[in-house]
């Protein structure tokens, strides 16, 4: 007995790529989430909060095309699943926040904030 044999070259030839819309649709959600929790902290939410909209946009339709091409490929089904979660959660976060900052910041010289 051998033990651990490495993978034959047709086997790494039928192995499912790698989906890297998938993947590019995660980098992007943790990119639009890290932007959406500053907006949470920090006074200029309402700068911080359009490129966090946009990137969690960008990520949560990466995220459905990745979960189409896993569909088809069968790599990167959770990838996609957790790039479009985290852009949704991070479009949610900016949204809800910069009404807040955006009152904040309109309020600030009139004594209400």
């Amino acid at each position: 007995m051998r033990g651990h044999q490495r993978p034959t070259f047709t086997e790494r030839l039928l192995r499912p790529s790698p989906n890297s819309v998938a993947m590019a649709s995660l980098a992007a959600g943790i990119g639009g989430l890290a932007l959406a929790m500053g907006t949470l902290f920090t006074y200029l939410g309402v700068l911080i909060a359009v490129p966090a909209i946009l990137t969690g946009i960008i990520a949560a339709l990466m995220g459905h095309l990745g979960l189409s091409r896993a569909a088809r490929t069968g790599a990167g089904h959770r990838l996609a699943i957790a790039g479009f979660v985290l852009g949704y959660v991070a479009i949610g976060i900016a949204l809800t926040t910069a009404p807040f900052w955006f009152g904040a910041f309109l309020f600030s010289g009139s004594g209400f904030a």
